[in-house]
């Protein structure tokens, strides 16, 4: 109490969570990224009139985290060479959220396999960082250790990588399309002018929402 408080965020709005009334209660200030950011604070108080935000000064940042790759800071060819990838394939970097019901406990080994039975396509998977955890945590990774899965992958097949790096930015310039779910990844792609597939993964709406917030 009496010590002014400042909110910054993990990354754009991408999964309905990023405000709460214990949220907006707790800081004096929120740094917004941008407009998209801006719009879904709006929603959230339309939606709810009950929480007041009057107190907040709205603080518009940018995306500092992305001013590296939209400036071009990382190219396409220079990372592929790092990667030991051949820059005349098409390349698509899956990077999936963690959670229970999205698309890496879902369907993540599934999904690699069909893109690499296309057959002329270079994959990368960036791993989301809580799978860096124990695989025992069946919360951020359903008890399976998704390193060593995608590593035995990649020593069988020379147009797979797996990203092992903690910033996404040299991944996301060598990609030319990347597949996602509900990471807020794909607002940073989109920054730099390239497509994204979203994977549909209702189970994170229905079941894993529900169950660890149930007044969503």
């Amino acid at each position: 109490p009496g010590v002014f408080s400042i909110a910054t965020f993990h990354g754009q709005p991408s999964k309905g969570l990023t405000f709460t009334p214990h949220t907006i209660r707790s800081f004096d200030a929120f740094f917004l990224y941008g407009p998209l950011h801006k719009q879904a604070l709006d929603e959230y108080l339309a939606d709810n009139p009950s929480v007041s935000a009057d107190h907040l000064r709205i603080v518009p940042v940018g995306y500092p985290k992305s001013d590296r790759l939209v400036a071009g800071a990382y190219t396409r060819h220079d990372e592929l060479a790092k990667l030991r990838l051949d820059p005349s394939r098409p390349t698509v970097l899956y990077a999936p959220a963690f959670n229970q019901g999205a698309s890496l406990q879902e369907a993540g080994e599934a999904i690699v396999e069909e893109l690499l039975a296309e057959g002329r396509l270079n994959v990368i998977v960036k791993l989301p960082v809580d799978c860096l955890g124990q695989s025992s945590s069946l919360a951020t990774t359903g008890g399976v250790d998704w390193f060593s899965k995608f590593a035995l992958r990649e020593e069988q097949d020379p147009r797979f990588r797996l990203f092992r790096g903690l910033r996404i930015d040299p991944a996301l310039a060598a990609s030319d399309v990347l597949i996602t779910c509900v990471s807020s990844v794909s607002f940073e792609f989109l920054a730099i002018g390239k497509p994204v597939v979203f994977i549909d993964t209702p189970r994170f709406f229905s079941t894993y929402l529900k169950a660890r917030y149930p007044s969503v």
